[in-house]
This record gives C-alpha cells, sequence and structure tokens, in this order.
C-alpha cells in the first residue's frame, strides 16, 4: 500500500506539473488544418486545392480526425489528447516498469526538472504519443526471455505504430529487434521471424502504399523542406552539435539525464536492458548528422524519456553503488553549476538558431491562459496576402492557416507546406536555423498559384512546377500522373533543378 501511495503521489504531481505547463505551438496547427480539411470534406490536405503531406505525424492526426469530428474544436481536443496520453505513459511507468519507489522517485525528479519533457508532454505534437508507445513496447519487451510468434506480431505492431507516429522514432528500437531477432524462439528460422516482422508492420507498411497513391511520395514534405536544401552534410553536423550543445546550457538535466544516465545504466542493469540505451544513442547520433531542430530540447526527449525508462529498472542495491552514487550525485549539482557559470543569452526565446518556442507562445497559447480558441487568430507573423486575401504568403504558417478561410492557398516560404519550394536548393550556404530554411522565390510562382497558369520565367523551374503539379493536383490515378510519379522517383527530372 505505502509503494502504491508514493507512486500515486509521483503520478499526481508529474500530471500537474504538464497541466500546469500545457500549451500548443504553432507547428501543431500545420497537422490541425490537414484534420480541418479533412472533417469538412477536403481530403488530408494543407492547401484545399493541391496533395501534400505537411505533416510528420500520422499515426497522431489519424486519431485526432474522430475527436475533431466530434468536438469541431482543436485547442482543447488536442492538448487533452496529450494529457491524457502522456498520463498513461507516465502510468506504465511507474506502476508497471519501475522496480521500486527509489527508481521511481529518481526519473520522477529529472522528468520534472527537464524543461523539454514537460513542455512537450503537450504542445500538439507527436511526443506524448511516442511516451506512451516507447512505455508499452519496453514493457512488453522486458516480460519476455524469449520471443515465440505472438510476442514478435505484438512487437512488430507497436513498433510499427512508433514508426506510423514518427518515423523517425524507429531509431530508438531497432537494437530491440536485433535482440528479439536473437532471442526468438528456436522453432521459429529467419524466414518465420521476418514473415511476422513484416505482419505486425501492416499498418505502417498501408500508410506508406497510402503516401505513394494520395500524396505521391513515400516521405513527407517537411523531408525534402528540412533535408534537401544543398547545404553540405558538414553544415548539417556542426548545426547539429551547435544544438545538442545549446540544449545541455538551456535545458541541462534533458541533456545531463541522458549522458549520466548511460553510465548509471552500462554500470549497473543486465545487458539486456542496455537495448534502449543503444537506441538512445543512435537517435542522438541520427539528430546530429540531420541538424538539430529549432525546437529546444525537442527532438531529444523520445531519446530521454527512453533512458529514463531504462533506470526505472535499477533495483534499490543499484543506488547504493559508489558510482552510481557519483552519478546521481552529479545529476543534481551539475544544472545549478551549468547555470551559474555559463553565461546566458540575453534572449533566452532564440539562441544559436534554436528557440524555446514554449516561451514564445506560452503567454498565448497555454492551457491556463486560453479563454477560448478564437484568441490564437492573433499569434500571426511575416504575412503577405494578394488576390482579396485568398492568396497569401507566409513564415509561420500554423495559426494563421488554420484559422484563415478554407479556399486560401498559402505559400510557405519556409516550404515545410509547399512541395515545390520544399525541393529547390536554398541560396544559403550555411545552416543557421534547421526547418526555417528559406527558399528563393521563382520569379512568377506567386501569380502561378493566384492565376493556375504557369508563368514561372525560369524555363527549369516552370518544368519542374508542372512535374509536381500533376502529382499533387491531377486526378489520382490518371495515367499521367502514375507515370510521372515513377519517373519522378527515378530521377528523371533531378536536372531540372540540380543547380
Amino acid at each position: 500500500m505505502k509503494k502504491n501511495k508514493i507512486r500515486i503521489f509521483l503520478l499526481i504531481a508529474l500530471i500537474i506539473v504538464i497541466i500546469l505547463n500545457a500549451w500548443l505551438c504553432d507547428d501543431a496547427y500545420i497537422s490541425f488544418r490537414v484534420i480541418k480539411n479533412f472533417v469538412n470534406g477536403y481530403g488530408l490536405r494543407w492547401n484545399i486545392f493541391e496533395r501534400v503531406q505537411v505533416f510528420t505525424n500520422p499515426l497522431m492526426v489519424l486519431l485526432l480526425i474522430p475527436f475533431y469530428t466530434l468536438t469541431h474544436e482543436i485547442y482543447y481536443t488536442a492538448i487533452f489528447f496529450n494529457i491524457i496520453t502522456v498520463s498513461i505513459a507516465l502510468y506504465i511507468l511507474l506502476f508497471k516498469i519501475a522496480k521500486n519507489n527509489y527508481s521511481a522517485t529518481f526519473i520522477t525528479i529529472a522528468m520534472l526538472c527537464s524543461r523539454s519533457f514537460i513542455g512537450f508532454s503537450t504542445s500538439g505534437l507527436e511526443n506524448s504519443l511516442t511516451f506512451l508507445l516507447l512505455s508499452i513496447f519496453f514493457y512488453v519487451l522486458f516480460k519476455k526471455e524469449e520471443y515465440f510468434k505472438k510476442d514478435i506480431l505484438t512487437l512488430s505492431f507497436i513498433g510499427s505504430l512508433i514508426l506510423l507516429n514518427r518515423m523517425d522514432s524507429v531509431l530508438l528500437i531497432i537494437p530491440s529487434f536485433l535482440y528479439i531477432l536473437k532471442k526468438r524462439n528456436k522453432n521459429i528460422n529467419f524466414f518465420k521471424f521476418a514473415l511476422y516482422f513484416l505482419i505486425g508492420m501492416i499498418p505502417f507498411i498501408m500508410w506508406e502504399l497510402f503516401a505513394i497513391i494520395y500524396y505521391g511520395f513515400f516521405f513527407p514534405n517537411t523531408y525534402f523542406a528540412k533535408l534537401t536544401t544543398g547545404i553540405s552534410k558538414w553544415e548539417y553536423i556542426k548545426n547539429g552539435l551547435k544544438y545538442f550543445l545549446t540544449v545541455s546550457c538551456l535545458d541541462p538535466v534533458t541533456v545531463l539525464t541522458i549522458i549520466l544516465g548511460i553510465g548509471i545504466i552500462y554500470n549497473s542493469l543486465e545487458r539486456k536492458y542496455c537495448l534502449p540505451l543503444f537506441g538512445a544513442i543512435i537517435s542522438i547520433i541520427y539528430i546530429i548528422y540531420v541538424g538539430g531542430d529549432f525546437m529546444l530540447g525537442r527532438f531529444l526527449t523520445p531519446a530521454f524519456f527512453t533512458i529514463i525508462i531504462t533506470l526505472a529498472y535499477l533495483k534499490k542495491e543499484d543506488f547504493k553503488n559508489e558510482w552510481n552514487k557519483r552519478f546521481i550525485l552529479a545529476l543534481i549539482i551539475l544544472p545549478t553549476s551549468l547555470f551559474i557559470f555559463i553565461k546566458q543569452p540575453k534572449n533566452l526565446y532564440f539562441w544559436n538558431g534554436v528557440a524555446d518556442e514554449q516561451a514564445f507562445y506560452f503567454e498565448k497559447s497555454s492551457l491556463l491562459k486560453v479563454g477560448s480558441e478564437k484568441e490564437l487568430k492573433s499569434i500571426t507573423y511575416d504575412i503577405v496576402t494578394y488576390n482579396d486575401s485568398k492568396v497569401s504568403v507566409a513564415g509561420c504558417i500554423g495559426f494563421y492557416g488554420y484559422f484563415a478561410d478554407d479556399d486560401t492557398k498559402i505559400i510557405d516560404v519556409l516550404a515545410l507546406a509547399d512541395p515545390l519550394l520544399a525541393r529547390i536548393p536554398s541560396r544559403n550556404k550555411r545552416l543557421t536555423r534547421i526547418a526555417h530554411i528559406s527558399r528563393p522565390m521563382p520569379n512568377g510562382y506567386v501569380d502561378t498559384v493566384i492565376s493556375g497558369e504557369n508563368v514561372i520565367t525560369d524555363q527549369n523551374i516552370a518544368k519542374f512546377y508542372d512535374v509536381i503539379k500533376t502529382i499533387t493536383q491531377e486526378p489520382i490515378f490518371s495515367k499521367k500522373r502514375i507515370k510521372t510519379i515513377i519517373n519522378y522517383h527515378l530521377g528523371k527530372y533531378n536536372y531540372l533543378i540540380d543547380k
């Protein structure tokens, strides 16, 4: 009973802090506009005149659709979806995974002190659902010593949902699947394992089939906007390292929990419990490789939570280990030292290309301050309108796009939602802010969107626009579109923009 009372207190404390810090960010409203358009009968589209996958979290989008259908309101619908999913994840973590009250208390303190974890437990993004899926996955994984057909099907199904919720989250569980392969029942040969694995992956496979048919591409448009910029890979890596350093200074508990958690886990737990650790390391290397992110700590929270899950398996005696005592003491002392001795930037909203999005939007979009969703209409930046406001060029497209009229055509200068601009190389040679990489606006492009007639002056860009228009606007099963999709993926149009 005492055990349950302590853990109930820890769970309630976490939920209260998450609710007090609950908010929604501009990027979440990009997905929300797609949800609104779908419910209004336009399909899974951001601009209703073209099919473009502007979201990276298909599972969350699909799960929110029925709730939005009932409420026809997205602010409270999304924010309570976040709160409920993260609460279930924390319940599994504290009551099903944590070995004892020592480990439960330790990981709760780490989570409470992590700005990024608390902040992105809401925000309207997919993080909370990722936390839930990861907690279920590792709970099921570590209950078994040997994996039979049912176990492989179950774990691969959960893995497919993790992948469907955000593709790069799969890096966190790749080592675990290698372990499952090794520890499978001796009556299951490699080919049977592969078959069961693929059956479990059906949700993700079905989505990818839908994506290539409906959108014309396997990857979301944001992949092209962020990673096909023409900027050198070394520039991305430098930016990724800068991102990691910036998060270390502004949110030291998150990074220190990951770094010191690696030492504690490797020093104490059985090697199988290092599987999430290896996944977290792979994920962090990937984050650095792709240049980090512009949101403070967002991309690190899945790795952070994976480390937290592993730390929950610590036994009482592990806390008596001298090395672990030093690691835990360092985790308590070092964050304070960093804030005292490291010179903090004057503007904590934005530093080294990394923004504290929660701090920036909190006054206008936090749960405790928003009286009604309509108040969010005032959050607009860098908007230029044409043709009686039916065509707009925008920099921050989330809140503005959601509240714009359904038939408003919005050109996103940062290319997250624009299929043409996302594929045109950036003129910049340096990466100053990942995901906020502006593209050159072709002469005549705005007039082309306004009129529907291709008047782009650059002949190569004009031809490439016709290719993109065919894929995103032609009837889905037209022969011309199918042929164009095949040729695009064979690289036959690359010469038009490779300059």
